[in-house]
């Protein structure tokens, strides 16, 4: 006789356990699952066993590479997934007698030589060991006769199918006779393929009903209950070796397990329930209860862990909460104060940083406090329909977002994520205008047109909001986002104040009719240009409205927009490539010499305010992020003039601008400064920049945002980014090298 026990599958239900280890090789109160199917196997005095591998086999081969105490162990491997019965014939050799298949991944106690008579007695080609379940719903079902003979199968049947609880355990004794019948070479199995096709051809087909215990240990709930069940010894299997409790003053409340070396802190409480495997550590009053702690797993001081499990390295730091069915993966880290919803998993070497509560799965990049990064809104790393509800919901409870406008990039998955977005701001009482498919700059004319408070764009996988007037959303709008979506606490609004989302796409056409207004302030009638940008959406719209305005295509000035609509550059044969900085402070000049005043943002070219001054004009300057409303007057004055933030605006006031003055853009750019601008990042904390002062040089003084730094001629502006981890630079000189000088020795000094 031979025996294989099927190894291979990936236990995508188990993950994160199981993202670097085979869920046969996952602990159960000190033991791999498989070494209980080893001891099984020896009690019934077998003593050979071939072991298909799959997902990670060198796990389990060099778990046991001289076999199982006196359990000798072949393992063969699949290049190609072959089902369970494709598996179990591609690993027997050819021969007579029967075999027995296992599940390695089950927790069962049965009496494996009374299945093995049970099948000789019945003179079946196959027999399939049963046992009655409670819900039969996640389960292979089988109905037989009276002589306990297979007449039929329900496959995981909902209850109006579910006849019985009679559930399939992959269990299986199968004369060669069933073997022959499965082909090689293509995936096949038991359940779906062999024994229906047994039942066709009328081939007597047995069902045992087992005694004893059975779990399949296919996803976390019952992998926490099969360690519960060890712990209550309704399983007859031996656990891990027992080890001397842990000294301290802590309490416990049996049952518990123990594995070698554990460290527990004074005034923790460990169980009911929990099981602390190897290595593990708990900190001063940490509880721990209906839990498992895999190898070298930490759960700080007051930290709370509650029917949860961590995997080998998981770290929970002091005053933490995990809820019920959370999982903190492999060498992932939940932070100070942090909170992990139940039901969440986190992934291997994830982190939550300090304060943070995930709310869903954290699969890609980490979890930080706060919902506003750098470039939009981050929130547990890849952006969902529920997370983008709850936000909306969040936001609806600030009343600087109480009138909001939306806008997507026209994907399938933006438009998806904002009409959740959209939902959640309308299930908190906000009113809500939807722009469709737009871009940014486009989005933000029309949102400031409709004196909209908040204005979100929507792409793939982000959100970027904007305040009043499509200016940077300010940090005590931000906190006031992030302190509802924190808390987690629903107000929904009363129903009669539930609002219909406000279609109006319409509004779209406003915006091309105020970009070709501005270029009829000039005769633009043969000027030639050609129009550049990845973004098919504004750079049609603004080829448009050059076309309307009478302006030829030509290759001697080429308008480059990114794809936001944002920001503009150009290229001519007599200048080569303008950077954004030159083409603002040409606008800037041009409303300098007509007495305007403007604003422009923080980290706007330094020498404007020069050039400002020598025209006796005022140029205010708003705060990308200000923390209270002191630049409100500014962001007053910068609303009334699109071109500062707007690619499309920008490229029609400076063609209006070399029609009237009949100058190419060359020529414009002799009336600046000569000025040499170049922007970077540096990594450095934000706390020592004041260290500056007074260092090679340099002498440092507080800007409207960040630190300014001055060295003869040259100025640098450095500016932390909102993450805190990485600064953004602003250099000026009269040369590009002393640009670049300045800016090096900063990092240096900073690194």
């Amino acid at each position: 006789m031979h025996t294989v026990i099927l190894a291979g599958g990936e236990g995508t239900r188990l993950r994160p356990l199981t993202c670097s280890l085979p869920k046969p090789m996952a602990r159960l109160c000190g033991r791999p699952i498989i070494e209980y199917l080893f001891d099984g196997l020896l009690r019934a005095g077998i003593r050979s066993a071939t072991v298909t591998l799959g997902y990670l086999p060198l796990v389990l081969e060099q778990a046991y590479p001289r076999g199982y105490g006196e359990l000798e162990l072949e393992f063969t491997r699949e290049r190609l997934p072959l089902g369970t019965a494709g598996s179990v014939a591609n690993a027997l050799p050819s021969g007579d007698g029967p075999v027995l298949v296992l599940s390695g991944d089950a927790l069962c106690d049965f009496d494996f030589a009374q299945i093995l008579r049970a099948h000789k007695d019945s003179g079946a080609c196959a027999t399939i060991a049963a046992v009655e379940v409670g819900d039969p719903r996640e389960y292979g079902l089988i109905r037989t006769d009276e002589k306990g003979f297979v007449t039929g199968f329900a496959e995981k049947p909902g209850w109006s199918q579910a006849v019985g609880g009679l559930a399939n355990t992959g269990i299986y004794v199968l004369e060669r006779e069933a073997l022959e019948k499965i082909p090689s070479g293509r995936s096949f199995d038991f359940a779906k393929d062999l024994f229906p096709m047994l039942l066709k051809e009328d081939k007597p087909l047995y069902c045992h009903r087992a005694r004893g215990y059975w779990c399949d240990v296919g996803d976390i709930p019952s992998f926490l209950r099969a360690s519960r069940d060890i712990l209550d010894g309704k399983v007859a299997v031996a656990p891990g070796p027992k080890q001397q409790i842990p000294r301290g003053l802590y309490t416990i409340k049996p049952p518990v397990f123990f594995g070698q070396s554990v460290s527990i802190g004074e005034g923790a409480v460990v169980g009911p329930y929990a099981v602390l495997e190897d290595g593990v550590e708990l900190g001063h009053g940490a509880r721990v209860r209906y839990s498992v702690l895999m190898p070298g797993a930490f759960v700080g001081e007051g930290s709370r862990v509650t029917g949860s499990l961590l995997c080998r390295g998981a770290t929970v730091m002091r005053g933490a909460g995990l809820l019920e069915g959370s999982v903190l993966g492999e060498n992932a880290v939940a932070g100070e104060e942090s909170r992990i919803e139940a039901g969440v998993r986190v992934w291997p070497g994830k982190k939550i940083e300090r304060g943070c509560t995930a709310r869903e799965h954290i699969r890609f990049g980490g979890l930080r406090h706060g919902l506003f990064g750098e470039s939009g809104m981050e929130a547990d790393g890849r952006l969902s329909p529920r997370q983008c509800a709850a936000i909306g919901a969040a936001m609806a409870q600030v009343p600087q977002c109480a009138r909001a406008a939306l806008a997507n990039d026209g994907s399938p998955r933006a438009r998806a994520l904002s009409y959740a977005l959209c939902a959640g701001l309308q299930y908190g009482g906000a009113s809500v205008w939807d722009f469709g498919e737009s871009f940014p700059a486009q989005m933000n004319y029309c949102a400031a047109f409709g004196g909209r408070d908040l204005a979100v764009f929507v792409g793939k996988g982000s959100l970027i909001p904007y305040g009043e007037g499509g200016l940077p959303l300010p940090r005590y709008t931000e906190r006031s986002i992030e302190a509802a979506w924190e808390n987690g606490d629903e107000h929904p609004a009363a129903q009669e104040e539930i609002r219909d989302r406000a279609d109006m796409g319409s509004l779209r056409a406003v915006y091309k009719k105020a970009l070709e207004q501005l270029g009829r302030q000039s005769c633009m009638e043969g000027l030639e240009l050609s129009v550049e940008g990845s973004n098919p959406l504004p750079r049609e719209l603004l080829r448009e409205v050059f076309d309307s305005l009478g302006c030829g295509r030509g290759e001697s000035l080429v308008l480059r927009l990114n794809a936001s609509g944002e920001r503009l550059l150009a290229w001519t044969r007599e200048s080569g490539s303008i950077p954004f900085e030159k083409l603002l402070a040409l606008c800037c000049l041009d409303e300098f010499k007509a007495g305007r005043t403007i604003a422009l943002p923080a980290d706007a070219p330094l020498f404007l305010d020069s050039l400002a001054a020598r025209h006796g004009c005022g140029l205010m300057r708003y705060l990308r992020s200000p923390s209270d409303k002191r630049d409100a007057a500014a962001r007053r004055v910068a609303a009334s003039c699109p071109w500062t933030r707007d690619g499309l605006f920008m490229a029609v006031k400076l063609a209006g601008l070399m029609a009237r003055r009949q100058a190419t853009l060359g020529q414009l750019l002799l009336e600046l400064p000569q000025v040499h601008i170049r922007r970077s990042f540096a990594q450095g904390s934000p706390t020592r920049l004041a260290e500056l002062d007074g260092k090679e040089g340099m002498s440092a003084q507080e800007a409207r945002e960040g630190y300014l730094l001055i060295r003869g001629l040259a100025k640098l502006l450095i500016i932390p980014e909102k993450s805190g981890h990485r600064l953004r630079m602003l250099a000026e000189a009269e040369s590009m090298e002393a640009a670049a000088e300045l800016a090096a020795d900063a990092e240096r000094l900073l690194s």
